[in-house]
């Protein structure tokens, strides 16, 4: 799950929200999938935070787990599944 909002003055007004929810919205009642996961390279606490408002939750942090020009960054691994998801959205 990818969320990016290329225009700068269209942030902050909820447009990825929307998107995070109409994903999860076909993935759980569409497809008809269990699970949901995501990876992070953003491991701050307003990242964490954004998703768990949606119900995912901390799977756990891969340290050191990716390179990116030639230095090593933490990776946090998120999950959701339909009930959580239902329950907060259904």
């Amino acid at each position: 799950m990818r969320k990016l909002i290329g225009d700068s003055s269209q942030r902050g007004k909820g447009i990825g929200k929307r998107a995070a929810f109409l994903f999860l919205y076909y993935t759980f009642l569409i497809a008809n999938r269990e699970k949901v996961f995501l990876h992070s390279l953003d491991v701050n606490l307003r990242n964490l935070t954004w998703n768990g408002k949606f119900g995912f939750y901390l799977k756990g942090v891969f340290f050191e787990d990716i390179l990116i020009d030639s230095e090593a960054h933490d990776v946090a691994r998120m999950a959701l599944t339909k009930p959580v998801w239902l329950e907060l959205f259904g």
